[in-house]
């Protein structure tokens, strides 16, 4: 299967780094040791990126089944819901959309046991909440919602970053790495103007965003 996505994968931006910095040459495999090193060096510039403003995330769906009387449901954790966007309530043969309400909107409902269809749906960052509390014709609900981006436990992941970021990671593990490994100041001091520069190329590309003021400012996967 051909890929047109452009994406660095883990390995891929430690290798490049390591090389980059002179540890290890082109044909050269990483040992197991540069490998969880740079791998703490890329969740923690997640980390840090977040401190700058950069908070990746990125559309998900899922569903939920529902039962007759109980109106919360845990939200998916792994990776963890940030927010629900909208909802649909499905049963036998059609669906209802449902529509968002604040969790402070949903708590000024005074009658949240009352059963029916479901028209409104929160949520307190652990659970969904409908009301009315669906009843026996309710079979499941499916929500477009926002999660948070996954760290780079797993060779062959893309830390879900935009392509643009390839040679932003690349520097800035390159960079971290010519710390740790003795790289004169001067060389060390350039590494950082390149990783610089290739965040703020980075940080210039499209942005798409959702309406939700949560992640407003974020960077979508």
């Amino acid at each position: 299967m051909s890929n047109y996505d452009f994406k660095l994968l883990r390995d891929d931006i430690i290798s490049r780094a390591f090389r980059i910095v002179g540890v290890i040459g082109v044909d050269d495999v990483l040992t197991a040791g540069q490998l969880k090193q740079g791998v703490e060096i890329l969740n923690a510039l997640v980390l840090a990126l977040q401190s700058r403003g950069t908070f990746l995330w990125t559309w998900t769906s899922f569903n939920l089944n529902l039962e007759d009387g109980v109106s919360g449901y845990a939200l998916p954790q792994d990776p963890p819901i940030l927010f629900v966007e909208s909802g649909r309530v499905n049963f036998s043969n059609s669906s209802s959309e449902v529509f968002p309400v604040s969790y402070l909107e949903y708590l000024k409902i005074i009658d949240t046991s009352e059963v029916g269809i479901p028209s409104v749906f929160s949520s307190d960052g652990v659970n969904l909440l409908l009301w009315p509390t669906p009843n026996e014709q309710c079979i499941s609900f499916t929500a477009v919602a926002v999660r948070r981006g996954i760290d780079w436990d797993v060779s062959n992941t893309d830390g879900g970053f935009p392509p643009q970021w390839g040679n932003a990671l690349v520097y800035a593990v390159a960079a971290d790495l010519a710390n740790e490994y003795g790289v004169p100041i001067r060389e060390r001091q350039q590494l950082r103007f390149e990783a610089e520069t290739m965040y703020r190329l980075a940080s210039r590309g499209e942005k798409s965003r959702t309406n939700t003021s949560f992640v407003r400012s974020a960077y979508l996967i």
